[in-house]
C-alpha cells in the first residue's frame, strides 16, 4: 500500500487497476491501471506525485514481468522491462516485490524469488530520461550464508539506503550507486526474529518490523538508529545502530518535570506593557496556580519567565506561594 496526496491509501490486490481506501473506509478502484497485467506487492508513491508499481503476466514467476511509473492521472510515463543489455530486467522465476525511490529519482526494486528458494536481488534503476540500470546488488561478500533474501527497503533522508536480508539476518548499507558501505548483524542486536519490513519515522529512526514465526503474538518492532555520518557509516554502525530497549538505556533516568504555565488575565486596554499588569481576576489566576502546582509537593529546581508585565506578575505570586 502507499499513500495518496489526496490522503487516501492506494492499495495492490493482485488485480489489474489499483484500489482506493478513502478515511470512511470506503473501498473501490481507481483510475490507476497496469492492464492487461497484474500488480504485485510493489507499489511506492514518489515524493513529486508518481506512482510506481510492480506488474506481472501471471504469479507463477514466468511471463511479462515490469516496473510501470504512471502519474497521478493515471498515464503511464515509463515501463522499465529489459536490462542495458535489452534481456529481460527480471530473472525467471522471480518477481518484482518491493519498491521505492530517493529525492534523485532513482528507482529501487526488490527483484524476489519463489519463496520456496528464498533468494532475490535489489535492482537500481536511473531516475533520469534513461532507461538505465545503475546496478544490481546481489549481497555482501561477507554475508555468511552466501544468499540473500531482500525483504524491504527504506531510503533515509542522508540518501542512505537500508535493506533488511532475511537469509542472513542483517541490514545492508548502501549508497545510491548500489555500494555496500556496511552491514549491521541484527543477531548482534538481540533480534532473532525473521525481519519483514522497514519504515522510516519522523526522527529518521529505522522500523524494523519481525515476525513471531508460529507464535504471531511474538512479532516485534525495533527502532533502530544508524549513523548517517558519511566518513563513520562503515566504522561506527554497530555502535550506534540500537533496538529501542538498548537506546533507552543511555536516556537520562532521572524523571525531569516541566510545567508550562499561561500568565493570568491582564488589563488589555492598556498602551504600554506596564500598564498591562494583571486584573484583579489575574491574581486570583496565579494564586489558583500556585497553589495547585505546591500541592504537587515537587521540589522545584527552576522557573523561567519572559519580561512582560503580565507574566512577571504571575511568576512573583507562584515565587511567593511555592517559596
Amino acid at each position: 500500500m502507499a499513500l495518496l496526496p489526496s490522503g487516501d491509501l492506494l492499495l495492490s490486490t493482485e488485480e489489474s487497476v489499483l484500489r482506493t481506501l478513502s478515511a470512511e473506509n470506503k473501498l473501490e478502484e481507481s483510475k490507476y491501471s497496469v492492464a492487461p497485467l497484474k500488480t504485485t506487492a510493489a507499489l511506492h508513491i514518489t515524493s513529486d506525485g508518481k506512482i510506481i508499481v510492480g506488474a506481472t503476466e501471471d504469479y507463477l514467476y514466468t511471463g511479462e514481468r515490469n516496473i510501470i511509473v504512471m502519474n497521478l492521472n493515471g498515464e503511464h510515463i515509463k515501463t522499465y522491462s529489459v536490462d542495458n543489455n535489452k534481456k529481460p530486467l527480471f530473472e525467471a522465476g522471480s518477481i518484482p516485490f518491493k519498491v521505492t525511490s530517493d529525492k534523485s529519482r532513482n528507482i529501487y526494486v526488490i527483484d524476489k524469488q519463489d519463496y520456496s528458494i528464498r533468494n532475490g536481488r535489489l535492482v537500481i534503476l536511473s531516475g533520469d530520461d534513461s532507461d538505465e540500470v545503475k546496478c544490481i546488488y546481489k549481497g555482501s561478500e561477507s554475508s555468511i550464508r552466501r544468499t540473500f533474501d531482500p525483504t524491504d527497503i527504506v531510503v533515509m533522508e542522508s540518501n542512505r539506503v537500508i535493506v533488511c536480508d532475511a537469509a542472513s539476518f542483517t541490514l545492508h548499507i548502501l549508497n545510491t550507486s548500489g555500494r555496500c558501505l556496511a552491514t549491521q548483524s541484527l543477531i548482534k542486536l538481540s533480534i532473532k526474529r525473521t525481519p519483514n519490513c522497514l519504515a522510516i519515522d519522523h526522527r529518521g529512526f529505522v522500523l524494523l518490523g519481525c515476525s513471531g514465526g508460529l507464535n504471531k503474538k511474538n512479532a516485534k518492532l525495533h527502532v533502530i538508529k544508524i549513523s548517517t555520518k558519511r566518513h563513520a557509516i562503515s566504522n561506527e554502525v554497530h555502535k550506534t545502530a540500537e533496538t529501542r530497549d538498548t537506546f533507552a538505556k543511555r536516556l537520562p533516568q532521572a524523571p525531569r518535570h516541566i510545567f508550562l504555565v499561561r500568565h493570568g488575565q491582564y488589563k488589555v486596554q492598556g498602551t504600554t506593557d506596564l500598564d498591562q499588569s494583571l486584573t484583579s481576576l489575574g491574581v486570583r489566576q496565579a494564586n489558583l496556580t500556585s497553589k495547585r502546582l505546591q500541592e504537587y509537593g515537587y521540589a522545584y529546581t527552576r522557573l523561567v519567565s519572559s519580561r512582560m508585565a503580565r507574566a512577571k506578575d504571575t511568576v512573583c505570586i507562584i515565587m511567593e506561594i511555592i517559596n
